[in-house]
């Protein structure tokens, strides 16, 4: 499922949340569209930083909380695509800031180039001017657009170390590159991002949404469970699920529950039938062209993958 060129850079071959978990233990991510999974995932960590990058071939959902002490700054880098963040559209050149244990919300579409990196508050504020230190404390979520260009330092300092994983991480260098991006952008942005009547209807259906499916198992919700909780009509409803996943309410549901599944099959210790039954297919023959359509292999390939298997 995954290989490895380096400690640094590891290139999968099939969708593993538990290994991504792994990388970033505060987030959950799912495979959101249909198809064999590949991808990259680099990451660093460093004595007083870490920085991941990574692009996959498919759809990716994340979810998860950040820790309440660190500062995380997202650059989207491929300019042919964009990213769903806490329900708004972002393309090329954005850079999100998340601070205050958010709760964070992403999609990212497929070939998505992107990278985080994650430095402790107290190591941004001595780099930042006292004025801009006071903006960004201000707000728990940031997003300024700029440039490819703007994003170019940062780049160059992925290649590198990605190139020469043995070289000393130069952290001072890269937390220097984030302060001062953030110092030029947020001189040209305002820090408090306009979101439309739009932005707060589909926030608010995430977060509902989000809460029924921790209290519920996702094969137990309907759609007018989600209507009556959020207070919308089932058109809304579905025409907001369209433009954050790329699908409906059922299927974005099913979508969940095949990923729970997945997860575990390459656990062990159960059967496909045991499984898929926990998670509410109880066609199994159905369930297995479903799945197999999901991540372009049967469920039985998926548990032969765990050296426990039956």
């Amino acid at each position: 499922m995954r290989q490895q060129s380096n400690p640094a850079l590891q290139r999968f071959d099939g969708f593993d949340s538990q290994l991504l978990h792994a990388e970033f233990p505060q987030l959950n991510l799912f495979q959101l569209s249909p198809g064999p999974f590949k991808g990259w995932l680099f990451s660093a960590p460093m004595e007083n930083c870490r920085i991941a990058a990574g692009s996959f071939n498919h759809a990716v959902l994340v979810e998860g909380h950040y820790n309440p002490d660190t500062f995380h700054a997202g650059f989207i880098l491929s300019p042919e695509h964009s990213a769903n963040v806490q329900a708004h559209e972002y393309d090329s050149g954005t850079m999100t800031i998340h601070r205050n244990a958010v709760a964070m919300h992403e999609v990212f579409s497929g070939s998505l180039a992107w990278v985080d990196i994650a430095i402790p508050e107290k190591n941004v504020r001595q780099k930042l001017p006292p004025s801009i230190t006071e903006r960004v404390e201000g707000h728990s979520q940031i997003f300024l657009t700029g440039s490819r260009k703007t994003l170019d330092p940062i780049i160059q300092w992925v290649n590198r170390y990605i190139d020469t994983p043995n070289h000393p991480p130069l952290e001072s260098q890269l937390q220097s590159i984030v302060s001062e991006l953030l110092s030029d952008r947020l001189d040209y942005h305002d820090s408090e991002h306009a979101f439309t009547e739009g932005d707060l209807f589909r926030m608010h259906l995430l977060e509902v949404t989000h809460k029924l499916a921790r209290e519920k198992k996702p094969y137990s919700l309907s759609l007018g469970e989600i209507c009556k909780a959020i207070d919308m009509k089932p058109r809304t409803v579905q025409k907001y699920f369209h433009e954050i996943y790329g699908m409906g309410p059922t299927e974005y549901f099913r979508m969940r529950r095949l990923n729970h599944v997945r997860t575990d099959l390459l656990q062990g210790g159960d059967s496909v039938s045991e499984i898929a039954l926990r998670w509410g297919f109880n066609h199994l023959g159905r369930f297995s062209g479903t799945y197999k359509t999901h991540f372009g292999e049967s469920p039985k390939t998926t548990l032969q993958h765990n050296p426990d298997r039956l």
